[in-house]
């Protein structure tokens, strides 16, 4: 019986020290910025109120361009349910309402993961969400809150 005790222990101490990966690494999403953007972090907040439209500019005053695939996308569908507590058709049916309205005009949509990564490197103000496993050359932000 102690065998077994110390054996349980033993697991259970391994299991407690293994890193807990944060909500957003065990996501399939990254969200990037231009790598001359020293951005490492942004609130969910921030990014919801950005992808609604509601956050236009940076705190350099600086014009924001936010960039995604198709909300048929995934990984678009994942960020979309996770960070803006949407589903892709209250997404659309929002900025739908929007654009009619006058409010705004929703984030550019590109057709590759390739496309979203080649906007992100050319527009200093871009932030854009892609595939986690890609690599970048702007860098996955930390989502915090």
């Amino acid at each position: 019986m102690q065998i077994i005790i110390k054996i349980l222990l033993t697991i259970l101490l391994a299991a407690l020290m293994v890193p807990q990966a944060s909500a957003q690494e065990s996501s399939g999403y990254c969200l990037i910025v231009n790598q001359n953007n020293a951005m490492t972090q942004i609130s969910r907040t921030d990014v919801a109120r950005i992808y609604l439209g509601k956050k236009t500019l940076w705190t350099s005053g600086k014009r924001i361009k936010p960039v995604m695939l198709d909300l048929q996308d995934a990984v678009v569908e994942q960020f979309v349910r996770e960070l803006l507590t949407q589903s892709s058709a209250q997404f659309r049916t929002y900025w739908r309402k929007r654009l009619f309205s006058g409010g705004g005009a929703p984030p550019r949509v590109l057709h590759s993961q390739e496309e979203a990564l080649t906007y992100v490197r050319k527009y200093p103000f871009a932030i854009g969400i892609v595939e986690r496993t890609r690599e970048t050359s702007g860098h996955c932000l930390d989502i915090t809150g």
